[in-house]
């Protein structure tokens, strides 16, 4: 079996990026952009 030995730097760096407020408001247009098709 092989481990990335970066895992928990990316991990942390993921989470950051999606509590960020750019992604947060993308994340809020997208499920808006998403309502108008169904």
């Amino acid at each position: 079996m092989k481990v990335n030995e970066r895992w928990e730097e990316l991990r942390e760096e993921s989470h950051a990026n999606i509590q960020s407020e750019r992604w947060i408001l993308n994340r809020q247009i997208r499920s808006i952009q998403a309502e108008g098709y169904f």
